[in-house]
């Protein structure tokens, strides 16, 4: 769980990463066929720190782990 990110589940293959605090927008997490692993892609002009980094590397890592995404 994190302090300030909130993750949606969107659709079957998409992840929604929000601030908390005002529920915008950052970023998803998404399958990326290419690498053939989850990863996230935020959104043009967003700023996180290494807490909310980490945060979201850890549910991105679950997801990979878990082959699927992972609600919370």
């Amino acid at each position: 769980m994190s302090r300030f990110l909130e993750f949606d589940l969107m659709t079957d293959n998409m992840i929604g990463v929000f601030n908390k605090r005002n529920m915008d927008a950052l970023g998803e997490i998404v399958y990326y066929k290419q690498w053939k692993q989850f990863v996230f892609i935020p959104h043009m002009d967003t700023v996180f720190s290494s807490d909310c980094m980490k945060s979201i590397m850890d549910k991105v890592n679950k997801c990979n782990q878990a082959e699927k995404l992972v609600e919370q």
